[in-house]
């Protein structure tokens, strides 16, 4: 029963109604997608802090061999580096890498 609503209004209700259904499974698909890939970003952050704190833990010679530079070729401050600040997903989106941060845009 159409309520007295003529067929062209019932029809764009109709067409409006399904629009916004797929509107709505296209945004929790793309929110799905957001979440996975923050996910696997999580991860690889995690991975390489830890490749990189392991490869800092070399002493100079074995990272300078590695590198396949002489072992006195390094200065000073490359052998004194303490290695990269890991930051969590969180930090980061809560500003830990801010304006002030290295390697910030400027």
């Amino acid at each position: 029963r159409s309520l007295g609503l003529r067929p062209e209004l019932i029809g764009k209700f109709q067409r409006m109604l399904t629009q916004q259904q797929y509107a709505q499974q296209r945004l929790e698909a793309a929110e799905a997608k957001v979440s996975q890939l923050e996910r696997r970003n999580a991860d690889l952050a995690t991975e390489n802090c830890r490749l990189r704190s392991s490869a800092l833990s070399l002493s100079p010679v074995r990272r300078a061999t590695s590198m396949n530079l002489p072992p006195g070729s390094m200065s000073g401050a490359e052998r004194s580096f303490s290695g990269p600040r890991c930051f969590s997903v969180a930090e980061a989106s809560e500003g830990a890498l801010g304006a002030g941060a290295p390697g910030a845009g400027a």
